[in-house]
């Protein structure tokens, strides 16, 4: 449950198929806590595509499968068998100790790009998130000296074009790597960007709207955390206001930026 679901903006997953097949509803961001099994029981009739339940959404792989391979099930699942319900114009993904700002996140989501029409003609390949390079994947620790591209967004929060998930779930992409330590975020980057043609990378490594971090496992670290993200405003001139808004204490603060803080009022 959401503390505030910004006007509707922001709805389950099941909620956004839902309004899907109605044809109407105000949701423009959807969440789901992604289960890699089946789901406990038979979905009822009205689950769309089988595999969701309200804000769970169940990829049905089996037992001992790695965060790569639920990864690319979740990207395939969102821009295929959902997309019959409902279509996405961008698929994310984040750890489960990722807190994330809705409000600022749904900010963000409302400065990309769309989707164009027909889906056939959709050749965004627009890769967003903190940039990991090859100095902090690990210069000589394979595999990070075969980094395509140089770079991968970080597992803490990441997203993709609907065109480009479809391409990095397929089999286009080739062969997923095999062998225990290799990073998911790295799979899904590699995989990415092998892709024909040109990837557009956002970085927003400096301008995050999630906290990730282990003081998450405990309700007091959740609750800091969270009054942080809530309680402060940022303003920065004349920049873009999507790519902007972090709370005061957060990762990535650069103060030779003009940046300046305020506490929003009571």
């Amino acid at each position: 449950m959401l503390a505030d679901d910004h006007g509707g903006a922001v709805c389950s997953l099941g909620t956004f198929l839902e309004e899907g097949t109605r044809g109407d509803g105000p949701c423009r961001l959807a969440y789901a806590f992604v289960d890699a099994g089946p789901p406990p029981q038979p979905p009822s009739s009205s689950s769309p595509s089988g595999i969701v339940d309200g804000d769970v959404a169940y990829l049905g792989l089996p037992p001992g499968s790695d965060a790569a391979a639920a990864s690319l099930a979740w990207f395939e699942a969102a821009t295929l068998s959902l997309a019959t319900a409902r279509s996405a114009d961008y698929v994310a993904r984040s750890d489960r100790n990722t807190l994330m700002s809705m409000r600022h996140l749904l900010r963000h989501v409302d400065g990309l790009r769309p989707a164009p029409s027909p889906p056939g003609h959709d050749r965004r390949g627009i890769y967003g998130g903190a940039m990991v390079d090859r100095d902090g994947c690990g210069w000589d620790v394979p595999p990070c000296e075969g980094l395509i591209g140089r770079t991968f967004m970080d597992g803490e929060f990441y997203y993709l074009s609907s065109d480009l998930a479809r391409y990095a779930s397929s089999e286009q992409a080739g062969e997923i790597p095999k062998g225990g330590g290799i990073r998911e975020d790295y799979i899904i980057g590699t995989r990415a960007a092998s892709r024909p043609g040109p990837i557009r990378m956002m970085s927003l490594g400096g301008n995050r709207f999630w906290y990730s971090g282990d003081d998450l496992g405990t309700e007091a670290g959740w609750m800091t955390q969270w009054n942080e993200m809530e309680e402060v405003a940022l303003i920065r001139g004349l920049a873009a206001p999507e790519l902007v808004q972090r709370p005061k204490l957060w990762p990535g603060l650069l103060r030779d930026e003009g940046v300046a803080y305020i506490r929003e009022a009571p």
